[in-house]
């Protein structure tokens, strides 16, 4: 295992159980660049900061009713034709706020578990939502006319990835179960992270190739995520798509399951073995 997964420690603060990566090779220490000084590696506190929903002037977008109602039919849509796949009913508890930008951050909220779903306007800020998505109507017409023959081309899951990715990875590092109290620095959290999906066919946005990158980082305890890849991270992963679902649903899902040491055991064991697979690379003075 070259490095732990910033997702891994999820696992164990689930089930209230301590751990130790000895085991794991790593450098544990790094230089600060506040002090001039080696100093400890991993982090050992976060701060949690509340999802900031962008401020809502929709009210002045020209026809804005009409154009709500427009998006309310395609996500209705678009919720109808997904009961089709398989892996709609294995989206558990999501309560997903949708952002759409181009009507003035008009908001929605889509509610899924397994094969219910309902979608609302608007979003109840005192109910905290599950992952935040900032989308376009076309983006929304583009979902509902994918899903609704019953298939995904490839480029069709491509383009949703590219939309969640970054919502995806804010949603885990999210997780409550982050922010408890007592000393993390045990469990290896980097504060310098990246996340490749490379494309395996050409994808363009507006005549530019596009791949779907994303780099996290810990400032002041905060995690913040932002697309492309910033700077030489501690490590990075690359996986396919389908390989991003099992990551999010081990991460995120089978996480939020455990109720028993066996159990956190069960899911740490098949994540770490995952993890080995998808580690592309580890900065030099971090081996």
């Amino acid at each position: 295992m070259q490095k732990i997964s910033f997702f891994f420690v999820l696992i164990f603060l689930a089930s209230g159980l301590q751990a130790s990566f000895d085991d794991h090779p790593g450098k544990d220490t790094e230089r600060s660049f506040k002090t001039g000084q080696e100093e400890p590696r991993y982090l050992s506190q976060f701060k949690l900061i509340d999802y900031d929903l962008p401020y809502d002037y929709s009210t002045l977008i020209p026809d804005i009713d009409k154009n709500k109602k427009k998006v309310l039919d395609l996500l209705n849509q678009a919720a109808l034709s997904a009961k089709q796949f398989d892996w709609f009913t294995r989206i558990e508890d999501e309560r997903v706020v949708l952002i759409l930008t181009d009507l003035g951050n008009a908001r929605f909220t889509l509610e899924v578990d397994k094969q219910k779903v309902s979608v609302a306007e608007g979003a109840d800020e005192a109910m905290e939502p599950t992952m935040v998505v900032p989308l376009m109507t076309s983006n929304v017409a583009d979902l509902a006319a994918y899903l609704e023959d019953g298939m995904l081309s490839y480029e069709e899951k491509y383009k949703i990835f590219y939309a969640i990715t970054i919502p995806g990875l804010q949603a885990i590092y999210h997780n409550e179960l982050l922010f408890g109290s007592g000393d993390k620095s045990e469990f290896k959290f980097d504060n310098l992270m990246q996340l490749v999906i490379p494309r395996e066919e050409e994808f363009v946005i507006y005549g530019i190739p596009r791949t779907i990158e994303a780099t996290v980082v810990n400032v002041d305890g905060q995690w913040m995520v932002f697309s492309g890849l910033q700077g030489d991270p501690d490590f990075r992963i690359s996986c396919t798509p389908d390989q991003a679902v099992r990551l999010y649903k081990l991460a995120f899902y089978d996480v939020r399951k455990i109720k028993s040491k066996k159990q956190a055991e069960e899911v740490s064991k098949e994540f770490l073995k995952f993890m080995d697979s998808i580690v592309v690379y580890t900065r030099e003075d971090h081996q």
